[in-house]
C-alpha cells in the first residue's frame, strides 16, 4: 500500500529503489558481563575505536568524500573518536561496572548528543547527528554480528535513525539511490557528503519504522518526502529526473572542454584544489587547468607518523606526472601543533604554533619534504607554496633551505594572514606568487571562528576590510608582475568571481565540485564592466551596500 512520509529536504535531487535497514545490523548484546570478561571487553573496545580511527583517517584524504563545505566537521568526528577522556571514562565503567562496552560507550555518548540536541541554535543542534552518526558506527564494530553485513541490493535505498560518513562509504557509491533519515540536519556532515556525490536524502523523523526492509522507495530531497510503494507518478518523476540529470551531464562535459575565459575573451585559469592523487581524474573530467593548491598533510592523514620521503617523493612524482604539462602548486605541510606534540593541547591553536612557523621550529620536516619535492620536480610544471606566512623573515628562512636544490623551483606563499596581505608588496617583490587563501584571511582579519557558531554571523567574506585587503594583493601582483591566484570558497562564489576578474586576478583554485560552475560564471562576466564596478564597491563602507551592488552588477545568469 502506498504511504507518503513526509518531513524535510536535506540534501536534493530524487531516487528509487529498494529499502535496506542500516539499524538492522546493530544486534544489542546483553548489558551486563561476567567479571572475567572485563579486560577482554576493555580490549574490545580499544580495538573498535583503533579500527575507526583507521576508517576516519582513510575517508579523510578523499576531500571529494567528505564534501568540500564540511572541512570544520571533519575536526569535531575526529575529536569524538580520539576523546581521551570520554575512551578512558568507558573503560573504567565496563571494569567496574561489568557492562558491555557496546552499552557504557552508547550510555556516556548519548548525553553530550542530548546536550547538542537541546540547543535552539540550528548549527549545534545538527552536532548532535553528528556525534550518534560516530557513535553508531563504532557500536556496529561492537555488535556481535558486525563482521557480517548483509548484502546490498542493486538499487538500495540507505535507511536509518543516524548515519555517519563512515557508514555511507562503506557502500558503493554506485549502488545507491539515496537516503532517508529519522534525525540530521541540513549542515550535518552526512547531509553534506550526500549532495557533494549527487545522493538525495530526506528526514523524516519517527515516520521511518513504518519503512520495511526491501519496500520500494522513492525518495524527494526537494520536496522533503519519502513514498512506500510509488505509484506510477512518482516513476514518471523520476525517469524525468534521470533525463535532466543526463542532459546536465553532458551540458558539464561542454563546459569541461572549455578554457575559463570571461565574456569579453579575458583568461583566467581555473585550477582545482586537490588533496589526494586519486582525485585528479574526476578534476581532468572537470575540466581543471593545472592544480592550484595540493594539501600535501594528506598524505599524513589517519597517521601517527610522518610520510617517509620516499613515499613523498612518490606521490609528488605521480601527481606531477598526472597533471603534466600542466602546473602543480604543492603546499607545504599545513599541520597544527598536535602533529607534533602529539595531544598536548594549545590554549589557542588557531593563533599558535601551525603552517611555517611550525616548519621553521621543526625544520628537519621542511628539508625532508622540499627535497623530496625537488626530486620529483623533473615529473612534471612544479610550484611549492608556503602556509600561513606572516613575515618576510619567515620567508627567507624557507627559502634558504630550497636553495640546496639544482632546480629552479618557483617559490610562492599563502596570503592568509593580514601581517603578509600589509606586505603584500614587499613580498610580490621576493616571491615568486602570491595564493590568496580567503578562508583564513577572513577569519584573521575579522577575528571571528569560522567554525564557532556564536560568531559565525561575523564571518563576512565581502566586508569592506577583507575587500579592500584583495585589492591591495592583487595590486602588489601586477606592480611586480607576478601570478596571484585566489583558492578560499570565495574563489567559486560567483560574487567572488565577479569580485576577482574585476581586480584582475588571472587564476581562481576551486573545489573539483565547482570547477564547471566557476566556468560558466566566468563566461558571463564582462571583465571591463567588472573593472569599474569592483572601484566603486571598493570605495563602500558597509556590507549590505556592497552585496547590493555586487548584486546589480552581477549578470542574472551568473548567480
Amino acid at each position: 500500500m502506498k504511504k507518503e512520509l513526509k518531513g524535510i529536504g536535506a540534501a536534493p535531487g530524487v531516487g528509487w529503489g529498494t529499502a535496506f535497514l542500516v539499524d538492522a545490523r546493530l544486534v544489542f548484546p546483553p548489558r551486563h558481563i561476567p567479571a572475567h570478561q572485563a579486560e577482554t571487553e576493555v580490549e574490545r573496545f580499544e580495538r573498535a575505536i583503533s579500527l575507526a580511527q583507521k576508517e576516519f583517517g582513510t575517508l579523510t584524504k578523499d576531500r571529494r568524500r567528505i564534501g568540500a563545505e564540511a572541512e570544520e566537521l571533519v575536526d569535531f568526528e575526529k575529536w569524538i573518536l580520539e576523546d581521551k577522556a570520554l575512551n578512558r571514562a568507558v573503560a573504567d565503567r565496563i571494569k567496574e561496572e561489568r557492562l558491555s562496552a557496546f552499552w557504557v560507550y552508547w550510555e556516556e555518548t548519548e548525553k553530550t548528543s542530548k546536550a547538542l540536541e537541546a540547543s535552539q541554535n540550528s548549527y549545534i543542534h545538527d552536532r548532535s547527528s553528528d556525534l550518534r552518526g560516530v557513535v553508531r558506527h563504532v557500536l556496529t564494530l561492537l555488535s556481535p554480528e558486525s563482521g557480517h553485513p548483509p548484502t546490498l541490493p542493486e538499487q538500495a535505498i540507505l535507511v536509518a535513525r543516524h548515519l555517519s560518513p563512515l557508514d555511507l562509504f562503506r557502500y558503493p557509491a554506485e549502488r545507491l539511490s539515496g537516503i532517508v533519515l529519522a534525525e540530521g540536519g541540513t549542515t550535518s556532515h552526512l547531509v553534506l557528503c550526500a549532495a557533494s556525490i549527487g545522493l538525495p536524502a530526506v528526514v523524516i523523523g519517527l515516520q521511518i519504522e513504518q519503512i520495511e526492509a526491501g519496500s520500494v522507495l522513492f525518495v524527494d530531497g526537494d520536496k522533503g518526502e519519502a513514498i512506500v510503494s510509488p505509484g506510477e507518478a512518482e516513476h514518471r518523476l523520476y525517469q524525468k529526473f534521470l533525463a535532466e540529470k543526463a542532459k546536465k551531464q553532458n551540458e558539464r562535459s561542454v563546459w569541461a572542454a572549455r578554457k575559463g575565459k570571461t565574456k569579453d575573451g579575458r583568461r583566467v585559469s581555473v585550477l582545482a584544489n586537490l588533496q589526494t592523487v586519486e582525485e585528479w581524474e574526476e578534476a581532468k573530467k572537470s575540466g581543471a587547468e593545472g592544480v592550484g593548491l595540493f594539501r600535501s598533510e594528506f598524505l599524513a592523514a589517519g597517521g601517527a607518523d610522518f610520510p617517509l620521503p620516499s613515499t613523498q617523493k612518490q606521490a609528488y612524482a605521480e601527481i606531477l606526472s598526472k597533471v603534466s604539462p600542466l602546473e602543480v602548486t604543492v603546499r607545504a605541510f599545513d599541520f597544527g601543533a598536535e602533529k607534533i606534540l602529539g595531544h598536548e593541547s594549545e590554549e589557542n591553536p588557531a593563533l599558535g604554533l601551525r603552517g611555517v612557523r611550525l616548519l621553521l621550529q621543526y625544520p628537519a620536516i621542511l628539508k625532508s619534504q622540499l627535497k623530496a619535492l625537488s626530486e620529483a620536480a623533473s615529473f612534471g610544471h612544479l610550484k611549492i607554496m608556503l602556509p600561513m606566512v606572516g613575515s618576510l623573515e619567515e620567508f627567507h628562512s624557507a627559502k634558504k633551505m630550497l636553495s640546496g636544490s639544482k632546480k629552479n623551483i618557483p617559490l610562492g606563499i599563502m596570503v592568509e594572514l593580514p601581517s603578509a596581505a600589509m606586505l603584500a608588496e614587499e613580498f610580490a617583490r621576493v616571491a615568486d606568487f602570491l595564493s590568496i587563501g580567503t578562508n583564513d584571511l577572513i577569519q584573521y582579519t575579522l577575528g571571528v571562528d569560522r567554525s564557532n557558531p556564536k560568531v559565525a554571523k561575523y564571518y563576512e567574506p565581502f566586508h569592506p576590510a577583507v575587500l579592500r585587503l584583495l585589492a591591495k594583493i592583487a595590486n602588489a601582483g601586477k606592480k611586480f608582475k607576478k601570478p596571484v591566484s585566489v583558492c578560499g570558497q570565495m574563489a567559486a562564489h560567483p560574487w567572488g568571481i565577479f569580485l576577482f576578474v574585476g581586480l584582475g586576478i588571472m587564476e581562481l583554485s576551486v573545489p573539483v565540485s565547482a570547477l564547471v560552475e566557476t566556468k560558466k560564471t566566468l563566461a558571463q562576466v564582462d571583465s571591463q564592466k567588472a573593472a569599474r564596478a569592483v572601484k566603486k564597491i571598493l570605495e563602500l563602507t558597509n556590507v549590505q551596500e556592497i552585496k547590493t551592488e555586487l548584486e546589480k552588477a552581477l549578470p542574472k545568469g551568473a548567480r
